[in-house]
């Protein structure tokens, strides 16, 4: 099967030129959780692009020639000249969040409705929490993109920024796998290694709304978690126990997830995202099972297109593990 040329669309201030157009030497993007997407780009010196400058919009798409997919939509941040070379770096728009800062509190509000709110003027992708919080201030002590890496904590999710740039704050993927790469295929190597995981603190409310009723939420609980229970938080935002038992929930997964630590390399796979999951198929050795994908690599030069991904294990089944790239 032919896979296709690999392509991307630069677009810079409405401007949009291929690879070829652009004379463009090298990109390379990285996307991780609680992290701003970020992109390198390397041009010849005689570049279209040569008017580019910081604070300029950037967009770019990749994958193979007539079907090249959103990746990054943000700004340029630094502008570099070179005898041989014009180096831009973008991020996504997301880290207009790591400027901002506000000072608020909500009462009797869904995780999805904070996260809204302070989006601000920054374009919405995909929001999905409906854990319910009865008090949640925030100060301007930290920016507001500490706050949501906060809030998607408490509520198992991944935040970070969607393929046009907009703030994606959605639950962790479950059940079978989003991708799977086959080797042989679309499958270039990977590296999967069984590691020792870390271990989980008991979650507590910090009132008694599940035990005495929703009227006597300020009663504190004297033995949260019972005897013995070691280490344990108390988180004050909470005040019932089907709160505190979702993000009991949610760090026991994370902890089972770094029992399994690797990297996937892939033929370019320009849809793919962190929290997602992907499968490794027809392999020779053993099947490391289903893996989420923790941060994601995008590389385009004159070796041509492929994606790295850094993974963890998912909870899946799967027998022996391999062990070294092939």
């Amino acid at each position: 099967m032919n896979p296709g040329r690999p392509s991307a669309l630069i677009t810079i201030d409405g401007r949009q030129l291929n690879a070829a157009q652009a004379a463009l030497v090298s990109l390379r993007i990285v996307a991780a959780a609680s992290t701003h997407d970020v992109a390198e780009l390397a041009f010849w010196p005689q570049t279209k692009f040569t008017s580019a400058s910081v604070g300029s919009s950037i967009a770019i798409k990749l994958g193979v020639v007539d079907s090249e997919e959103d990746v990054l939509s943000g700004t340029i941040g630094t502008v570099a000249q070179e005898p041989a070379a014009l180096l831009l770096q973008a991020t996504a728009s997301t880290s207009q969040l790591s400027a901002t800062r506000k000072s608020q509190t909500y009462l009797s509000s869904s995780v999805a409705d904070i996260v809204k709110d302070l989006a601000g003027s920054v374009t919405v992708d995909d929001v999905q929490a409906d854990l319910q919080l009865e008090a949640y201030s925030i100060d301007t002590r930290r920016t507001v993109w500490g706050h949501l890496v906060d809030l998607a904590r408490l509520c198992g999710a991944v935040v970070g920024a969607g393929t046009q740039g907009g703030l994606r704050f959605v639950p962790l993927s479950a059940g079978s796998a989003d991708y799977t790469f086959r080797f042989g295929a679309d499958l270039l190597s990977w590296r999967a290694a069984q590691c020792q995981p870390f271990g989980a603190p008991g979650i507590a409310p910090h009132g008694a709304a599940s035990e005495q009723g929703s009227s006597r939420w300020h009663w504190v609980l004297h033995d949260p978690l019972g005897p013995g229970a070691s280490p344990s938080r108390i988180i004050g935002a909470f005040h019932s126990r089907d709160a505190a038992d979702q993000y009991q929930s949610a760090l026991a997964g994370r902890a089972a997830s770094s029992g399994v630590r690797g990297e996937v390399k892939v033929v370019g796979e320009p849809r793919v995202r962190p929290g997602e999951l992907v499968k490794l198929g027809s392999l020779p050795g053993g099947d490391p099972g289903l893996l989420r994908v923790v941060e994601v690599r995008h590389q385009l030069d004159m070796r041509g297109f492929s994606t790295s991904l850094m993974v963890e294990g998912a909870g899946g089944g799967g027998g022996g593990l391999p062990s070294v790239s092939l």
